[in-house]
């Protein structure tokens, strides 16, 4: 009974021993093979995304990474600084009335802290430079680091100021053009009016003008302002011609044209800068407005760069502006064909004692990029 009961229990112990075999075997095999009527999902909506069964794959290895490549740095925008070369009495206040009006242009005019003209035909350029330097340079760039500038990169800076061309053009190219042009863009505009506008214009001030009272004076303490004659051998651009100065009238017309003379200068020693040449006539109409803006480098002209005016409102403030600070030219004008006469007499002297004269492109009567059909609208100047 006893060697019964041990057989009993040990084929027990054995059957469990089986169970447990084929029941482990059993779970091993169910671990790789899907039940029936199941279908094994796919990872289809994120196919970079490691799925289950793909945990023991190896991950592709990534390219090393250079550390010695710099990253690559955007050039920051340089500031767009603007001036302009006239002889005054030209529309340089108009000019920058309405670019001030445009978005992203804030215009000045004589704004810029004045440097005794006088003493410039005294001492010369040479040797007042770094006293102009001191008062423009610190001046200039205080008024860049106030608002509009100082919030907006992009905010073009405009000065209109006639002393550009008398006592500051060779400060301010050369330190914010030639020191820091990475950081700045100069864009000079020549800005012209008709010369016998000019002339009839400033020949209403020839009473407190001592030099063009007496025009063939070389003697630079009778410079009152920023007028002058062409004898002052420290200012003036043009070669020096006595018998060009017969009268009051010939010293105004030899000052107009001076600017030519100092606009050729100017290029001669900056050529890289960039000049642009624009008659302030020609901004009457919307149309030669763009044009001129297209040279300053615009190219979109949307209602926020107009300041959401239509066409017909800004044509009608562009013809406004100029009408009121400066008079046109008619053709029939007695005194103005004097003057014109005049002007082609001075010319013709120089070139008949041989010197050099610089083009002179307003004294035409008519100007380039105005409808012909506009030009009966033109009226007589006035001072």
């Amino acid at each position: 009974d006893q060697a019964s009961q041990m057989q009993a229990k040990h084929r027990a112990i054995a059957f469990v021993a089986i169970v447990c075999f084929l029941t482990l075997l059993f779970l091993s095999l169910g671990r790789d093979t899907p039940d029936e009527g199941r279908t094994k999902k796919t990872n289809t909506a994120r196919p970079d995304k490691i799925g289950p069964n793909q945990r023991n794959n190896k991950l592709p290895r990534l390219p090393p990474v250079n550390r010695t490549t710099k990253p690559e740095t955007t050039q920051p925008k340089k500031r767009k600084l603007i001036f302009s070369i006239n002889s005054g009495h030209s529309g340089s206040t108009a000019l920058a009335v309405y670019l001030d009006r445009l978005n992203g242009f804030t215009g000045f005019h004589e704004t810029l802290r004045t440097f005794s003209l006088k003493k410039i035909a005294t001492e010369g350029y040479s040797a007042t430079y770094e006293e102009r330097a001191e008062i423009l340079i610190p001046t200039i760039l205080a008024q860049l680091e106030r608002p509009p500038f100082a919030d907006n990169p992009d905010e073009i800076y405009v000065e209109t100021t006639q002393e550009f061309s008398k006592a500051m053009y060779d400060v301010i190219l050369d330190y914010f053009h030639k020191e820091h042009g990475d950081k700045y863009e100069v864009i000079i505009v020549n800005l012209r009016r008709q010369y016998s506008c000019i002339v009839r214009s400033l020949y209403a001030t020839v009473d407190r003008v001592r030099l063009w009272r007496e025009p063939q004076s070389s003697d630079p303490s009778l410079i009152m302002g920023n007028e002058y004659n062409v004898l002052q051998p420290h200012v003036s651009h043009l070669p020096r011609l006595p018998e060009a100065q017969k009268d009051p009238i010939d010293a105004i017309i030899g000052f107009v044209l001076d600017h030519e003379a100092a606009i050729a200068d100017i290029h001669s020693k900056y050529p890289d800068v960039k000049m642009v040449n624009v008659r302030i006539e020609e901004l009457r109409y919307l149309d030669n407005f763009k044009d001129f803006l297209r040279d300053l480098g615009i190219t979109e002209f949307s209602k926020k760069l107009f300041g959401g005016w239509d066409k017909s409102f800004w044509g009608n403030v562009l013809t406004r502006e100029v009408n009121v600070h400066i008079r046109h030219t008619h053709k029939k004008d007695p005194f103005v064909a004097q003057i014109t006469d005049r002007i082609q007499q001075f010319i013709d002297c120089y070139k008949e004692n041989g010197l050099k004269v610089p083009r002179f492109p307003a004294v035409n009567i008519t100007y380039k990029g105005i409808p012909r059909s506009h030009w009966h609208e033109v009226v007589p100047c006035e001072q």
